[in-house]
């Protein structure tokens, strides 16, 4: 049985940064020592004995490979788009060193999605369980009663949530392992963002959809939802739009019912750790629209908004004005101001303070909406 170390249990709000040493964008032997170091310098073998937990590592796996019709060959430059595979591998290769407890690996995507990003033969190899998060699911006619685990979150669009088992089963810690990079809508998709795979599929998941498909939705499913969700989030985007939340009103709505669903989703399963892996950082959609650049940064936290703030402006943006994290924050879920939030350096076995000023950034503009004419910052 494995445990986080006293340093970094002791200070929920924290964030601690490792440096990996990539020197070019496909340096996989780099990757797999960055997870693997990460994994030893953040865990260490529980003091007490007890039953073994089940270990579930969540990265973000979030599409296939996109294939090129004509050379039936996966576009290049898309190995951004997804937490690497490699750094997923070492780092259970770092659990293992610890500790033999068992390990599966997990996300919202299909079985194909991870053997086309490198997954299945990666886990295979290390005898670690792949399994998808898309069963089971909400249909018209399909209302699942087994496979899930509700939570009462009491939020702005939902009153409750079904997350997919295992994900929040009570002998499981989990591993929120998101990739570092930019989102259309998110802007920066990391651990809140990450978190959305896991639950499940359909009606719930879609947080991007607009909260006028609510009435459109099923009775029974549309009983998990606040009544007057549509009230609430209109009347919290004239709010925010009021308090000069930046480029807010571009899409109106959406921008806000995104953004209240997936802080709603704090109060659902939560991990017991985020590992973000930025050994490479992309900008640009969070899909296919977008350039890869070094970023030799794995980001560690327990609270998701303090852990996605600090990544937030190393990736040359401001989290203050990012309307997801000012409504984290507003709403009482952590801080996401780097100047407030205390960071720690690996630093050979242990970690040293350091000034978020101190930190390297690496640009990773968005391309907004979709829009692929200009890469805009925050």
């Amino acid at each position: 049985m494995v445990e986080i170390v006293s340093f970094i249990r002791q200070q929920p709000d924290a964030v601690f940064i490792l440096r990996s040493s990539l020197r070019c964008l496909d340096d996989q032997p780099s990757v797999l020592a960055a997870g693997r170091r990460a994994a030893g310098l953040v865990f260490r073998r529980a003091s007490e004995l007890g039953q073994k937990r089940r270990i579930v590592i969540k990265p973000n796996v979030t599409t296939s490979a996109e294939i090129d019709p004509q050379t039936q060959t996966p576009f290049p430059g898309q190995e951004g788009v997804v937490t690497n595979p490699w750094f997923v591998a070492g780092f259970i290769d770092g659990l293992r060193e610890i500790d033999d407890a068992p390990v599966t690996v997990t996300d919202g995507t299909s079985f194909h999605a991870f053997n086309s990003r490198g997954y299945v033969r990666l886990m295979q190899e290390r005898g670690i369980e792949v399994l998808s998060l898309n069963t089971p699911e909400f249909t018209e006619t399909h209302y699942p009663t087994d496979g899930l685990n509700w939570y009462a979150v009491n939020g702005v669009v939902f009153r409750d949530l079904p997350f997919v088992r295992p994900i929040g089963d009570a002998d499981v810690f989990h591993i929120n392992m998101p990739k570092m990079k930019a989102h259309n809508l998110a802007i920066t998709t990391l651990s809140i963002k990450n978190q959305q795979g896991g639950v499940a599929l359909n009606y719930f998941r879609n947080f991007c959809i607009g909260v006028s498909a609510l009435d459109s939705l099923p009775p029974r499913v549309r009983a998990h939802f606040q009544p007057d969700a549509r009230e609430r989030v209109e009347a919290l985007l004239q709010e925010h739009v009021r308090a000069g939340f930046k480029r807010w009103n571009l899409q109106g709505v959406r921008d806000e019912g995104y953004a209240q669903r997936a802080v709603d989703a704090l109060d659902g399963a939560r991990p017991n750790l985020h590992v973000i892996e930025g050994c490479t950082i992309r900008d640009g959609t969070g899909f296919r629209h977008g350039t890869d650049r070094l970023g030799n940064y794995v980001i560690v936290g327990l609270n998701p908004v303090c852990v996605d703030a600090v990544a937030t402006w190393i990736m040359g943006h401001d989290p203050c004005q990012i309307g997801l994290y000012r409504i984290a924050h507003e709403r009482g879920r952590g801080e996401n101001d780097p100047s407030r939030i205390a960071i720690f350096m690996g630093n050979g076995d242990d970690f040293r303070p350091v000034d978020y000023r101190e930190l390297e950034r690496v640009p990773a503009g968005v391309y907004q909406q979709g829009d692929t004419s200009a890469l805009v910052f925050f």
